[in-house]
């Protein structure tokens, strides 16, 4: 703000210095000298039509100031640590799928709430029913991050069930993708953690900690490297869920939990004193739960989950 305020004091000094310059040359009649000194443009902008000439002036300024913190914003290198894979689809992406098996056209609402953000899950489960709607979902979120210039990313997504492929199948496809992704750009490094839907039942997650476990030991794993704890935060409670999660740890794998997305003291306080590895939001905490939190990771700071040491990101930048 403060540098777009100094070219707009500036702009407004070098128009009264023109306009005084204008008004002494006519007073000598020396119009010859405004060919030879002043361009036309800057004239005409301060004789004829002051407001609005510098206004159009001031508003391409600024334009190329974006265009130029844009670009300066996507050469820089990027770790995407907190990526749903279905929240990342395309809009016409969507609705591609959507007709392609009868549904009804998605319009963004006007309004960003929660609740319409939760509301919208749902349509878009119902619009990815087969591998291929996954491996082409898949791809283009990748594209898109390799276009951010993400040099490496942790996507998370909840195992289900398609109409053509189990659970297992699921992530299979989706770590497919991530190798095929792989071989043909070596810059991005997609990594995956398998999501636990707190609105479903507590035997859904344990099936999907217990595929997270079986491919995280696989001796040809690298792509598995956590779980997570997501979904509606209104619905559903963390305790519930906390023998799953352990079962997730006891087995090596890290844990990261959405926490203080809405409202609720009694939870935050139960998921600071489970201690996850990451927290995802963490918005409505008190003070004290913030300082609590802080000091939980300073202490655990040699254990922290740094998948991507700094090492790491400079060899590959």
């Amino acid at each position: 703000m403060s540098l777009l305020l100094s070219v707009s004091k500036h702009m407004t000094l070098l128009n009264t210095k023109v306009t005084d310059l204008f008004g002494r040359l006519v007073h000598k009649r020396r119009f010859f000298f405004l060919l030879g000194s002043l361009s036309t443009l800057l004239l005409s902008s301060t004789l004829f039509l002051p407001t609005l000439k510098s206004t159009l002036l001031h508003s391409r300024i600024v334009k190329s100031l974006l265009m130029r913190r844009k670009a300066f914003t996507r050469s820089l290198y990027k770790i995407e640590l907190h990526c749903h894979l279905t929240g990342s689809i395309r809009i016409e992406t969507l609705n591609e799928f959507l007709r392609e098996h009868g549904l009804q056209k998605y319009e963004p609402p006007k309004s960003l709430t929660l609740k319409n953000c939760f509301s919208a899950f749902p349509l878009v489960h119902s619009a990815i029913k087969t591998k291929e709607n996954l491996r082409r979902l898949t791809f283009e979120t990748l594209a898109d991050l390799s276009y951010a210039n993400c040099i490496y990313a942790e996507i998370r997504t909840t195992p289900r069930a398609l109409n053509d492929i189990n659970k297992a199948g699921y992530l299979e496809t989706v770590i497919e993708c991530f190798k095929e992704w792989e071989e043909g750009d070596s810059r991005l490094i997609p990594r995956l953690i398998v999501s636990v839907d707190r609105s479903k039942s507590l035997r859904e997650a344990e099936e999907n900690v217990d595929l997270a476990v079986e491919g995280f030991l696989s001796p040809t794993n690298k792509y598995i490297v956590g779980v997570d704890l997501g979904g509606n935060p209104s619905s559903g409670n963390f305790k519930s869920f906390i023998p799953v999660l352990n079962k997730a740890r006891e087995n090596g794998l890290k844990v990261t939990v959405h926490c203080g997305e809405v409202e609720n003291e009694e939870e935050i306080d139960g998921v600071l004193e489970w201690g996850p590895d990451r927290l995802g939001h963490f918005l409505t905490c008190s003070d004290e739960q913030f300082q609590k939190g802080e000091k939980q990771f300073e202490e655990r700071k040699a254990t922290r989950w740094f998948h991507v040491t700094i090492t790491g990101v400079i060899r590959l930048a």
